[in-house]
Protein backbone atom coordinates (compact mmCIF):
# COMPACT_ATOMS: atom_id res chain seq x y z
CA UNK A 1 0.00 0.00 0.00
CA UNK A 2 1.34 3.47 -1.39
CA UNK A 3 2.33 5.81 1.89
CA UNK A 4 1.03 9.78 1.77
CA UNK A 5 3.13 12.37 3.00
CA UNK A 6 0.34 14.23 5.40
CA UNK A 7 2.90 16.44 7.46
CA UNK A 8 4.60 18.07 4.24
CA UNK A 9 2.33 19.59 2.13
CA UNK A 10 4.13 21.88 -1.05
CA UNK A 11 1.28 23.15 -2.12
CA UNK A 12 2.10 26.54 -1.71
CA UNK A 13 5.99 26.22 -2.19
CA UNK A 14 8.13 27.60 -4.53
CA UNK A 15 8.57 24.13 -5.92
CA UNK A 16 5.01 23.58 -6.93
CA UNK A 17 5.11 27.27 -9.03
CA UNK A 18 8.04 25.93 -10.75
CA UNK A 19 6.41 22.59 -11.81
CA UNK A 20 2.62 23.90 -12.61
CA UNK A 21 5.09 26.50 -15.10
CA UNK A 22 7.63 24.97 -16.57
CA UNK A 23 9.19 21.37 -17.65
CA UNK A 24 12.41 19.92 -18.53
CA UNK A 25 13.84 20.03 -21.95
CA UNK A 26 16.37 17.92 -23.58
CA UNK A 27 18.24 18.36 -27.02
CA UNK A 28 20.09 15.40 -27.98
CA UNK A 29 22.10 15.76 -31.76
CA UNK A 30 24.35 12.52 -33.12
CA UNK A 31 26.50 12.62 -36.42
CA UNK A 32 28.76 10.84 -37.95
CA UNK A 33 32.66 12.18 -37.46
CA UNK A 34 34.02 11.41 -40.92
CA UNK A 35 36.85 11.18 -38.75
CA UNK A 36 39.06 8.14 -37.93
CA UNK A 37 42.59 7.56 -35.96
CA UNK A 38 45.21 6.88 -38.35
CA UNK A 39 47.90 4.86 -35.88
CA UNK A 40 49.83 4.15 -38.99
CA UNK A 41 50.60 8.25 -39.00
CA UNK A 42 50.79 8.31 -35.49
CA UNK A 43 53.70 5.40 -36.15
CA UNK A 44 55.26 7.26 -38.48
CA UNK A 45 55.08 10.48 -36.60
CA UNK A 46 56.47 9.27 -33.63
CA UNK A 47 59.78 7.70 -35.20
CA UNK A 48 60.37 11.32 -36.94
CA UNK A 49 60.20 13.17 -33.57
CA UNK A 50 62.38 11.02 -31.95
CA UNK A 51 59.10 9.78 -29.42
CA UNK A 52 59.39 6.65 -26.94
CA UNK A 53 56.38 5.21 -28.48
CA UNK A 54 53.60 5.18 -31.00
CA UNK A 55 51.11 6.94 -28.72
CA UNK A 56 53.18 10.30 -28.15
CA UNK A 57 51.07 11.14 -31.43
CA UNK A 58 47.17 10.93 -32.31
CA UNK A 59 46.74 11.57 -35.94
CA UNK A 60 43.03 12.16 -37.28
CA UNK A 61 42.01 11.37 -41.11
CA UNK A 62 39.57 13.41 -42.78
CA UNK A 63 38.12 10.65 -44.77
CA UNK A 64 36.10 13.36 -46.86
CA UNK A 65 38.96 15.30 -47.50
CA UNK A 66 38.41 18.02 -49.78
CA UNK A 67 34.89 16.93 -50.08
CA UNK A 68 33.96 17.64 -46.47
CA UNK A 69 31.50 21.08 -47.37
CA UNK A 70 28.27 19.26 -46.83
CA UNK A 71 29.13 17.44 -43.67
CA UNK A 72 30.80 20.51 -42.12
CA UNK A 73 26.97 21.98 -42.59
CA UNK A 74 25.45 19.70 -40.77
CA UNK A 75 27.87 20.20 -37.77
CA UNK A 76 27.14 23.88 -38.09
CA UNK A 77 22.89 22.99 -37.90
CA UNK A 78 23.74 20.96 -35.24
CA UNK A 79 25.34 23.40 -33.18
CA UNK A 80 23.36 26.05 -34.26
CA UNK A 81 20.64 23.72 -32.78
CA UNK A 82 22.31 23.20 -29.34
CA UNK A 83 23.03 27.06 -29.25
CA UNK A 84 19.41 27.59 -29.77
CA UNK A 85 18.33 24.99 -27.53
CA UNK A 86 20.74 26.83 -24.61
CA UNK A 87 19.29 30.25 -25.72
CA UNK A 88 15.72 29.53 -25.36
CA UNK A 89 15.69 27.22 -22.07
CA UNK A 90 17.60 27.95 -18.45
CA UNK A 91 20.52 26.23 -17.10
CA UNK A 92 18.69 23.06 -15.12
CA UNK A 93 20.98 19.25 -15.25
CA UNK A 94 23.25 17.52 -17.27
CA UNK A 95 23.52 15.91 -20.69
CA UNK A 96 21.36 18.61 -22.44
CA UNK A 97 18.80 19.03 -19.63
CA UNK A 98 17.34 22.29 -19.33
CA UNK A 99 14.33 24.05 -17.88
CA UNK A 100 11.74 25.12 -19.92
CA UNK A 101 8.99 27.75 -18.99
CA UNK A 102 5.77 26.35 -20.30
CA UNK A 103 5.04 30.25 -21.37
CA UNK A 104 7.84 29.78 -23.84
CA UNK A 105 6.88 26.46 -24.99
CA UNK A 106 4.97 27.59 -27.74
CA UNK A 107 8.04 29.92 -29.27
CA UNK A 108 10.60 27.63 -28.24
CA UNK A 109 8.56 24.81 -30.07
CA UNK A 110 8.67 27.16 -32.92
CA UNK A 111 12.61 28.00 -33.04
CA UNK A 112 14.33 24.74 -32.40
CA UNK A 113 11.56 22.99 -35.29
CA UNK A 114 13.32 25.74 -37.54
CA UNK A 115 16.35 24.77 -36.52
CA UNK A 116 15.92 20.69 -36.05
CA UNK A 117 14.58 20.77 -39.74
CA UNK A 118 17.67 22.89 -40.89
CA UNK A 119 19.69 19.84 -39.67
CA UNK A 120 17.70 16.99 -41.13
CA UNK A 121 17.79 19.06 -44.73
CA UNK A 122 21.68 19.12 -44.48
CA UNK A 123 21.73 15.22 -43.55
CA UNK A 124 19.48 14.35 -46.35
CA UNK A 125 21.42 16.13 -48.83
CA UNK A 126 24.88 14.85 -47.29
CA UNK A 127 23.62 11.38 -47.86
CA UNK A 128 22.52 12.08 -51.03
CA UNK A 129 25.76 13.28 -52.51
CA UNK A 130 28.19 11.30 -50.60
CA UNK A 131 28.88 8.07 -52.66
CA UNK A 132 30.59 10.88 -54.93
CA UNK A 133 31.97 12.96 -52.39
CA UNK A 134 33.73 9.73 -50.57
CA UNK A 135 34.44 8.77 -54.12
CA UNK A 136 36.44 12.05 -54.76
CA UNK A 137 38.07 11.96 -51.30
CA UNK A 138 39.52 8.96 -51.59
CA UNK A 139 41.16 9.75 -54.87
CA UNK A 140 42.77 12.35 -52.41
CA UNK A 141 43.98 10.16 -50.32
CA UNK A 142 45.00 7.77 -52.55
CA UNK A 143 42.60 5.04 -51.98
CA UNK A 144 41.83 2.66 -53.97
CA UNK A 145 38.94 1.17 -54.84
CA UNK A 146 40.02 -3.05 -53.95
CA UNK A 147 42.66 -1.37 -50.63
CA UNK A 148 41.89 -2.57 -47.57
CA UNK A 149 41.01 1.04 -46.22
CA UNK A 150 38.21 1.24 -48.23
CA UNK A 151 36.47 -0.82 -45.78
CA UNK A 152 36.59 3.04 -43.88
CA UNK A 153 33.49 4.10 -45.33
CA UNK A 154 30.43 3.24 -44.66
CA UNK A 155 27.16 3.27 -47.12
CA UNK A 156 24.92 5.94 -47.10
CA UNK A 157 22.35 3.49 -45.80
CA UNK A 158 24.40 2.65 -42.79
CA UNK A 159 25.26 6.53 -42.45
CA UNK A 160 22.22 7.31 -42.21
CA UNK A 161 21.20 5.81 -38.61
CA UNK A 162 24.27 7.95 -37.42
CA UNK A 163 22.81 11.34 -37.47
CA UNK A 164 19.56 12.05 -35.19
CA UNK A 165 18.50 15.43 -33.53
CA UNK A 166 16.02 14.78 -30.72
CA UNK A 167 13.80 17.01 -28.50
CA UNK A 168 12.47 15.49 -25.44
CA UNK A 169 9.81 17.28 -23.04
CA UNK A 170 9.52 15.51 -19.29
CA UNK A 171 7.35 17.07 -16.52
CA UNK A 172 9.40 18.38 -13.35
CA UNK A 173 9.46 15.55 -10.66
CA UNK A 174 7.85 16.50 -7.89
CA UNK A 175 8.93 15.41 -3.81
CA UNK A 176 5.48 13.30 -3.27
CA UNK A 177 6.95 10.70 -6.13
CA UNK A 178 8.97 8.90 -3.13
CA UNK A 179 6.54 5.79 -2.57
CA UNK A 180 6.01 2.66 0.14
CA UNK A 181 8.53 4.15 2.48
CA UNK A 182 8.06 5.41 5.89
CA UNK A 183 5.88 8.58 6.63
CA UNK A 184 8.85 10.32 8.25
CA UNK A 185 11.51 9.04 5.79
CA UNK A 186 9.02 9.88 2.14
CA UNK A 187 8.26 13.31 4.03
CA UNK A 188 12.54 14.07 4.95
CA UNK A 189 13.11 13.20 1.34
CA UNK A 190 10.41 15.24 -0.03
CA UNK A 191 11.50 18.42 1.63
CA UNK A 192 15.11 17.97 0.46
CA UNK A 193 14.07 17.36 -3.50
CA UNK A 194 11.95 20.67 -2.93
CA UNK A 195 14.66 22.43 -1.54
CA UNK A 196 17.11 21.15 -3.83
CA UNK A 197 14.48 21.84 -7.19
CA UNK A 198 14.17 25.69 -5.79
CA UNK A 199 17.46 25.81 -5.34
CA UNK A 200 18.13 24.44 -8.77
CA UNK A 201 15.73 27.51 -10.10
CA UNK A 202 17.99 30.13 -8.63
CA UNK A 203 20.43 28.90 -9.41
CA UNK A 204 19.48 28.63 -13.14
CA UNK A 205 17.66 32.27 -13.08
CA UNK A 206 20.78 33.82 -11.54
CA UNK A 207 23.37 31.96 -14.49
CA UNK A 208 20.79 33.37 -17.30
CA UNK A 209 20.79 36.58 -15.51
CA UNK A 210 24.86 36.66 -15.09
CA UNK A 211 24.93 35.31 -19.21
CA UNK A 212 23.11 38.57 -20.05
CA UNK A 213 24.92 40.82 -18.21
CA UNK A 214 28.46 39.63 -19.97
CA UNK A 215 26.83 40.10 -23.33
CA UNK A 216 26.28 43.70 -22.45
CA UNK A 217 29.85 43.55 -20.95
CA UNK A 218 30.93 42.09 -24.11
CA UNK A 219 29.17 44.51 -26.26
CA UNK A 220 31.13 47.48 -24.29
CA UNK A 221 34.43 45.77 -24.36
CA UNK A 222 33.96 45.68 -28.44
CA UNK A 223 33.17 49.40 -29.13
CA UNK A 224 35.84 50.72 -26.57
CA UNK A 225 38.66 48.62 -28.92
CA UNK A 226 41.61 51.05 -29.89
CA UNK A 227 42.20 51.01 -33.60
CA UNK A 228 44.73 48.07 -33.46
CA UNK A 229 42.23 45.96 -31.60
CA UNK A 230 39.41 47.16 -33.82
CA UNK A 231 40.74 45.16 -36.31
CA UNK A 232 40.79 41.97 -34.54
CA UNK A 233 37.91 42.39 -32.61
CA UNK A 234 35.40 40.12 -32.58
CA UNK A 235 32.74 41.81 -34.52
CA UNK A 236 29.71 41.14 -35.52
CA UNK A 237 25.69 41.29 -35.74
CA UNK A 238 25.36 39.08 -33.44
CA UNK A 239 27.22 40.59 -30.34
CA UNK A 240 24.40 43.40 -30.74
CA UNK A 241 21.39 41.07 -31.53
CA UNK A 242 22.44 38.06 -28.98
CA UNK A 243 21.06 40.60 -25.87
CA UNK A 244 17.52 41.31 -27.19
CA UNK A 245 16.98 37.48 -27.33
CA UNK A 246 18.45 36.61 -24.16
CA UNK A 247 16.69 39.32 -22.00
CA UNK A 248 13.53 38.77 -24.13
CA UNK A 249 13.56 35.00 -23.39
CA UNK A 250 14.10 35.77 -19.87
CA UNK A 251 11.42 37.50 -19.05
CA UNK A 252 9.73 34.30 -19.46
CA UNK A 253 12.25 32.39 -17.46
CA UNK A 254 10.90 34.66 -14.70
CA UNK A 255 8.08 31.83 -13.48
CA UNK A 256 7.18 34.33 -9.90
CA UNK A 257 6.73 37.70 -11.84
CA UNK A 258 9.47 39.54 -10.15
CA UNK A 259 9.50 43.29 -11.33
CA UNK A 260 12.88 44.08 -11.23
CA UNK A 261 13.60 41.59 -13.97
CA UNK A 262 10.85 42.26 -16.01
CA UNK A 263 11.99 45.85 -16.15
CA UNK A 264 15.71 45.13 -16.64
CA UNK A 265 14.61 42.55 -19.29
CA UNK A 266 12.05 45.09 -21.30
CA UNK A 267 14.96 47.96 -21.20
CA UNK A 268 17.50 45.52 -22.64
CA UNK A 269 14.98 43.88 -25.38
CA UNK A 270 13.57 46.78 -26.35
CA UNK A 271 17.56 49.03 -27.04
CA UNK A 272 19.33 46.00 -28.37
CA UNK A 273 16.49 45.36 -30.78
CA UNK A 274 16.29 48.47 -32.73
CA UNK A 275 19.99 48.01 -34.24
CA UNK A 276 19.73 46.98 -38.00
CA UNK A 277 22.44 45.72 -40.19
CA UNK A 278 22.37 49.14 -41.51
CA UNK A 279 22.97 51.29 -38.40
CA UNK A 280 25.66 48.38 -36.90
CA UNK A 281 27.66 48.95 -40.00
CA UNK A 282 27.57 52.72 -39.88
CA UNK A 283 28.84 51.68 -35.78
CA UNK A 284 31.56 49.27 -36.82
CA UNK A 285 33.18 52.00 -39.32
CA UNK A 286 36.15 52.96 -37.31
CA UNK A 287 35.52 56.64 -39.42
CA UNK A 288 32.03 57.13 -37.41
CA UNK A 289 33.84 56.35 -34.06
CA UNK A 290 32.99 59.54 -32.77
CA UNK A 291 29.56 57.64 -32.35
CA UNK A 292 30.94 55.42 -29.98
CA UNK A 293 30.93 57.06 -26.87
CA UNK A 294 27.13 57.57 -26.60
CA UNK A 295 26.24 53.98 -27.18
CA UNK A 296 28.93 52.99 -24.47
CA UNK A 297 27.11 55.60 -22.48
CA UNK A 298 23.21 53.54 -22.87
CA UNK A 299 24.80 50.37 -22.28
CA UNK A 300 27.16 51.23 -19.45
CA UNK A 301 23.36 52.38 -17.92
CA UNK A 302 22.18 48.95 -18.68
CA UNK A 303 25.05 47.02 -17.34
CA UNK A 304 25.41 48.82 -14.03
CA UNK A 305 21.29 48.19 -13.29
CA UNK A 306 21.62 44.33 -14.77
CA UNK A 307 24.81 43.59 -12.65
CA UNK A 308 23.27 45.37 -9.03
CA UNK A 309 20.22 42.94 -10.36
CA UNK A 310 22.28 40.10 -10.40
CA UNK A 311 24.46 40.57 -7.01
CA UNK A 312 21.30 41.75 -5.09
CA UNK A 313 19.50 38.32 -6.42
CA UNK A 314 22.81 36.40 -5.20
CA UNK A 315 22.66 37.97 -2.15
CA UNK A 316 18.72 36.94 -1.56
CA UNK A 317 19.35 33.39 -2.48
CA UNK A 318 22.98 33.03 -0.61
CA UNK A 319 24.42 32.17 -3.73
CA UNK A 320 28.01 33.01 -5.25
CA UNK A 321 27.73 36.38 -7.12
CA UNK A 322 31.49 36.10 -8.46
CA UNK A 323 31.92 32.79 -9.35
CA UNK A 324 28.45 32.61 -11.29
CA UNK A 325 29.78 36.25 -13.01
CA UNK A 326 33.05 34.67 -13.75
CA UNK A 327 31.55 31.21 -15.61
CA UNK A 328 28.73 33.69 -17.56
CA UNK A 329 31.30 35.91 -18.82
CA UNK A 330 33.69 32.77 -19.80
CA UNK A 331 30.41 31.42 -21.43
CA UNK A 332 29.53 34.53 -23.56
CA UNK A 333 33.43 34.40 -24.99
CA UNK A 334 32.84 31.02 -25.59
CA UNK A 335 29.25 31.03 -27.71
CA UNK A 336 30.34 34.68 -29.28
Amino acid sequence: MENETNKFDPATSMAKIIRDNAMLARVSVRMWTGEILDRRAARAAAEAEGASGPEAFKVRKNLLYKHDTRLRKIRQAGAALRTAHGLLTMPWGERGIRMLPTAAFLAYSREIGKFKSEFEEAVKDFLANYPTDAAKARVELNIAEDSPERRLYPSAETLSKHFSAEVQFEPIPAGRAFRNLPEAVATKLAQVHEERLSRKYREGMLKSLAELRGMVSHAIEVLRAEPEQDKAQKWRNSTFWRPAEAAKCLSSFDVFGREDVREVCGVITGYFSKWTEKNLAALRSWEQRERRPAVIDDITVMFVKLDTLVSELADEWGLDVAEINNEADEQVKADD
